[in-house]
């Protein structure tokens, strides 16, 4: 719990104030999906130093806030599930399945570039991959945020909420050929001109 932002995500299941800034949390991986939402259930709770007693004791789904009291021992994946799935998973880089295998020939298509947003890294360690911490920027998208950035006028990123400091850098980098690295509010911005 580094920084309010964190602090903030957590403030559906911190109704006891249990958790403040800098404490730390126990988090269990999704292994049981709710029967309403379909959505794994993520056990959240207060840190505590007798680990014997987390898988028995009372927590919070991370994602609905919905309190667990009995049976809990059921939500928490078991790490013998992690063993076992390590063991049996399928290795795709690698054609065949007995002996010494060889790789697999990779024919390459089209390239996507996927950054992670930097100021969600912590969480997504914790917490997990959401689809809103990738941003995905493919050729063609690339060329259209280009082509949007050049027609771009001063009135018009103005309306867009686009500072005109930031119009200017962005048509400076355009101009330069450089490649352009957008935050993710600019860049939905830009996709709706």
């Amino acid at each position: 719990m580094t920084s309010p932002f964190v602090l903030q995500r957590f403030r559906r299941t911190n109704k006891d104030k249990r958790l403040k800034p800098f404490n730390f949390v126990i988090v269990g991986i999704g292994h049981r999906p709710d029967p309403s939402t379909k959505e794994p259930i993520i056990p959240i709770m207060a840190y505590t130093k007798n680990l014997d007693i987390v898988s028995f004791s009372p927590f919070t789904d991370y994602k609905t806030g919905k309190e667990y009291k009995d049976n809990t021992r059921f939500y928490w994946k078991p790490f013998s599930e992690f063993l076992f799935g390590y063991m049996d998973h399928n290795d795709n880089k690698y054609d065949g399945n007995i002996g010494e295998l060889k790789r697999k020939y990779i024919d390459i298509g089209d390239i996507e570039h996927i950054g992670k947003e930097s100021n969600n890294l912590e969480e997504t360690e914790v917490i997990g991959v959401s689809d809103n911490d990738y941003v995905i920027y493919d050729n063609k998208c690339e060329q259209k945020i280009t082509d949007v950035i050049q027609k771009l006028t001063p009135k018009r990123a103005k309306q867009m909420g686009i500072s005109k400091r930031n119009l200017r850098y962005l048509k400076m980098k355009v101009r330069e050929g450089k490649k352009i690295v957008l935050k993710r509010k600019t860049l939905k911005k830009l996709m709706k001109a």
